[in-house]
């Protein structure tokens, strides 16, 4: 499962041609049966990933790993007070998210080509 904040669907890094086909790459992947696709919409405001992105890479057994990414470094961590911190900024993310329909539609809008 992740969340895209949708200012990134609104940046054409590359070009239009560029952006269109990461778009529809993003359709595809949201088709997949492991994959959940939400977008953060701009109406959202700031929020707890602006300063940069993060993962909840679940490992196999009980064991969780943080994966921070900022503007100098990425880092690994798993001390157990930066988990419970992650964990309710990425609820609070996905519950100001789109659900995966309308996250859906939203990508399909901005395409050039249908």
């Amino acid at each position: 499962m992740f969340v895209i904040d949708e200012s990134a669907l609104h940046r054409p890094v590359g070009g239009r041609a560029v952006m269109d086909r990461q778009l529809s790459r993003l359709l595809e992947a949201a088709e997949l049966p492991q994959v959940r696709l939400h977008i953060l919409p701009l109406e959202v405001g700031a929020h707890a990933s602006m300063g940069g992105g993060f993962v909840i890479a679940e490992l196999p057994g009980s064991d969780n790993l943080l994966c921070l990414d900022n503007a100098a470094r990425g880092q690994i961590a798993d001390y157990p007070e930066w988990m419970r911190l992650v964990q309710r900024k990425w609820e609070h993310l996905l519950g100001e998210a789109l659900s995966e329909r309308a996250s859906i539609d939203v990508i399909n809008k901005l395409r050039v080509t249908p």
